[in-house]
């Protein structure tokens, strides 16, 4: 079996199974196993970078089942690995007094070694059996958490599988059309019969997986409910990792699309509702955690629109802003963790202190990836923005307009929580340090500091995107350039000016941004319910159920009741009419040879 398998796949596999049937008198073994096993799989990662491969492996009744290492999957594995040990050492300190801790573990591993299979296949087939097998640690992780999190896993499960349902429809119908089960042999023509229909349904999928709209809401809930570790490995690291992996396998693959046709622009629309609703619900969050998750449904719609453009400008940039999206969104969730730890709670009516002052540290990684979040130049995602906003202007300023409100909420959003919690009068009389233990503040440091420096130096995760996906040239003018860069940068004022300057009037720090989302009532469409595409959903299938019911029970009684009755009506009728009197049965002779000849 090849060495990649054993690495990426089997290792934290078995891993995983072992460490979740160990019993509790090996809890240091069970640490001890957890964080090597990330650790081989970070490792392995770099080790193996740059090299093409592609071997079969007979893993199931000597079929042959593909897989391929290459640039595109072996960068995605470095990203994968190099956030999920993160992610693991966040848990190992964050997580020793918690109930469901190694069952915690046991899952991340399984999501690991199932990810990595993802991104490894060129198997259709295997590709969704990987994809589908997900589903068990998502649901594992999520249940691990406090206050009874199993409906929230089970809200995700459901919205994952009619995501997934729609990603094997076009599964299927891209093998029909494209005669192969090999990823790597398809390349499917758009205007084939089919295969338009077969792109919807893939696209909708991977999609989908990054939580666009309107397959989102269990994210937020799952924020809350679940640990913060599996909002960073599960939520923004594997979720979007796998996602973009698989649109830009779509566009730049499995389909010949023609930049700026139809299918194009709706798939760009898509990607721009989803934007801008998420980044419109972020502004009006009163816990972290669920802004956070917001955001980072509105983030998937940048790149969403950056692949949907088609061009390799495109691609590199969705791939580059799924980069810095992770490292600082990684970030911030650390950094929700650590105020969670230290205060208690992540909403705002819980956080009772001055955390500028309590906690420096955590409040310096806030800057940095705040910054980063928000699009500050020289900061990480700044550059990557740039590049979404420069594909999205050459297919049509419209898409470009839309993309740049959406930061100005998202830093509005960045902005209002910054003062909240960092700048808001403290509630205690003895104000003391409250920074979290190393080991938790370690990996927020390493993220926050990243912000920066791929900020600086962005030509290094900037050209290995390129290699990954093909070398890019400036899709504008430098004066174009410029010009994007300089209303980059208004935006940001205007935020700025947003938030310090009207949040008097309102107390929150929203300013004339609230008030202009509230005379569309975004704010009432936020808190009610009755508006989540989840609670739609079972409610359109609870009446739909219901109406299956009662047809059901009317096709019992007709079957049960109303033919038996009639039989038996027929044959009581038939029954005295048999008197034994031949008159009468003359009488029916007559009457049946005239109803004969009516007929005829």
């Amino acid at each position: 079996m090849n060495v990649l398998l054993n690495v990426f796949i089997i290792i934290p596999l078995l891993a995983g199974v072992l460490l979740y049937f160990l019993p509790s008198k090996y809890n240091i073994v069970k640490i001890i196993m957890f964080l090597a096993a990330v650790s081989v799989n970070s490792f392995f990662s770099v080790f193996f970078y740059g090299r093409e491969i592609l071997f079969n492996s007979h893993l199931l009744f000597r079929l042959d089942l593909y897989f391929r290492y290459y640039g595109l999957n072996s960068f995605m594995m470095i990203v994968l690995g190099a956030a999920a040990l993160l992610a693991a050492v966040y848990a190992v300190a964050s997580m020793k007094k918690e109930k469901n801790t190694f069952m915690f573990y046991a899952f991340m591993l399984l999501g690991l070694s199932f990810a990595n299979g993802v991104l490894l296949t060129d198997n259709f087939i295997v590709l969704l059996l990987f994809w589908e097998a997900l589903m068990i640690p998502m649901f594992g992780m999520i249940a691990a958490g406090k206050d009874k999190p199993v409906w929230t896993a089970l809200k995700t499960l459901i919205i994952s599988s009619v995501a997934d349902l729609c990603l094997m429809f076009g599964v299927m119908l891209i093998c029909a059309v494209g005669g192969s089960f090999m990823i790597s042999q398809t390349n499917v023509d758009i205007s084939q019969p089919g295969a338009v229909f077969a792109f919807i349904m893939m696209f909708i999928g991977a999609a989908a997986k990054a939580g666009a709209m309107p397959f989102h809401s269990w994210i937020p809930d799952a924020s809350v409910k679940a640990p913060l570790p599996f909002m960073v490995f599960m939520v923004t690291v594997v979720e979007k990792v796998l996602s973009i992996y698989l649109l830009i396998r779509i566009v730049k693959d499995l389909f010949v699309i023609e930049i700026g046709s139809d299918i194009s622009i709706y798939a760009m629309i898509f990607g721009v509702i989803t934007l801008l609703v998420a980044n419109m619900f972020a502004v009006y969050q009163k816990d972290f955690k669920k802004m956070l998750s917001y955001a980072s449904i509105g983030q998937a719609g940048y790149m969403i629109v950056a692949v949907a453009s088609l061009s390799v400008f495109g691609m590199v940039a969705a791939l580059f802003h799924m980069t810095a999206h992770i490292v600082y969104k990684t970030c911030l969730f650390f950094v929700a963790g650590n105020i969670e730890k230290a205060e208690g709670s992540t909403e705002i009516s819980g956080v009772k202190s001055n955390l500028r002052q309590t906690m420096p540290y955590t409040f310096m990684s806030f800057v940095l990836a705040g910054a980063a979040f928000a699009g500050v130049p020289f900061f990480f995602a700044f550059f990557s923005k740039e590049m979404i906003y420069a594909s999205a202007l050459s297919v049509n300023w419209a898409f470009y307009v839309c993309l740049s409100i959406g930061s100005l909420f998202s830093a509005v959003a960045i902005l209002n929580w910054g003062i909240k919690l960092f700048y808001s009068k403290s509630k205690e009389k003895i104000i003391q340090e409250k920074e979290v233990p190393v080991f938790m503040f370690i990996p927020t440091i390493i993220s926050a500091l990243a912000c920066l420096m791929f900020g600086i130096f962005n030509k290094v995760p900037l050209t290995l995107v390129s290699n990954a996906i093909g070398q890019i040239e400036n899709e504008h003018s430098v004066i174009i350039t410029v010009i994007l860069i300089s209303v980059s940068v208004l935006v940001l004022i205007l935020a700025f000016i947003n938030n310090v300057y009207t949040c008097k009037k309102r107390n929150d720090g929203l300013g004339f941004i609230a008030a202009a989302l509230d005379k569309i009532k975004i704010d009432k469409l936020n808190e009610n319910i009755k508006f989540d595409p989840y609670e739609i959903f079972i409610k359109a299938v609870t009446k739909f159920s219901n109406a299956m019911f009662n047809i059901d029970k009317w096709l019992n009684y007709f079957y049960d009741v109303t033919i038996p009755g009639s039989v038996n009506f027929v044959s009581e009728s038939v029954k005295k009419a048999h008197t034994g009197n031949i008159s009468v049965y003359l009488l029916w002779v007559i009457l049946g040879i005239i109803f004969i000849f009516i007929i005829l």
